[in-house]
C-alpha cells in the first residue's frame, strides 16, 4: 500500500514544527478555488498566509515583492515520507521576506520535463534533441498560468501565447529547432 502526501500534509506538519497551529487555521480543499479565496483576500487587504507553488498563475495575480512575499522556513520541515532531493535553500527567489538570498523554501526545487514513450524517443533523435533544449523562465510559465486562468484553454488562445513567445524570442526559438535538426 502506497502512502499518499498531499500538500495539506505538508503545511500541517510545518505549522506544528514552527509553532503556528495556535495562531494559523489550516485549511483544506481543492488548490485553485483556495488560491482564488487567498487572491481575493489579498485584493481586500485582509490578512492571508497561503502555500503556493512556482511557476503558477498566482504568482502573476500576487506579484511577489509587491503584493506578497515569500516566506523562507527557518529550516528544512517536511513529513519523514516526503521525497525531497536537492536543497531548499534558493537563490534569486524574487520577493524573498528580508530580502533573503538563498530563499528556504518549503522544500527543494521540482523540476518539470516532457515525458514520451521510450521507443519514440529512440526512433526520432530529432525530438529528443529539441525536447531536451526546450527550457522556459519560471515567469513565462507564470504567465501562461494566468493567462489560461483568466481566458481559458482554448486552442486560440494556446495559440495566441505560443505565437507571441516565439515572436519575442525567436532567436531562441530557432536554436532549439537547429539543434533538433542537428541530432542523429
Amino acid at each position: 500500500m502506497a502512502l499518499v502526501i498531499s500538500c495539506g500534509d505538508v503545511v500541517d506538519f510545518q505549522l506544528d514544527k514552527f509553532g503556528l497551529k495556535d495562531n494559523v487555521k489550516s485549511i483544506r480543499g481543492k488548490y485553485e478555488p483556495l488560491m482564488v479565496e487567498a487572491v481575493a483576500r489579498v485584493k481586500r487587504g485582509e490578512p492571508a498566509f497561503f502555500y503556493a507553488w512556482s511557476p503558477s498563475w498566482v504568482n502573476n495575480a500576487l506579484v511577489p515583492g509587491k503584493d506578497v512575499v515569500w516566506l523562507p522556513t527557518p529550516e528544512d520541515a517536511l513529513p519523514p515520507s516526503v521525497p525531497n532531493k536537492g536543497s531548499a535553500l534558493v537563490t534569486g527567489v524574487k520577493g524573498c521576506a528580508g530580502g533573503a538570498d538563498p530563499c528556504r523554501m518549503a522544500m527543494a526545487s521540482w523540476n518539470w520535463g516532457a515525458v514520451a514513450n521510450k521507443k519514440f524517443v529512440v526512433a526520432n533523435p530529432a525530438v529528443r534533441a529539441l525536447v531536451e533544449n526546450v527550457k522556459f523562465p519560471l515567469e513565462d510559465w507564470s504567465h501562461w498560468e494566468f493567462n489560461i486562468n483568466k481566458n481559458g484553454a482554448s486552442n486560440a488562445n494556446i495559440t495566441k501565447m505560443a505565437d507571441e513567445w516565439v515572436g519575442a524570442h525567436k532567436a531562441q526559438f530557432d536554436s532549439w529547432v537547429s539543434a533538433g535538426r542537428a541530432a542523429k
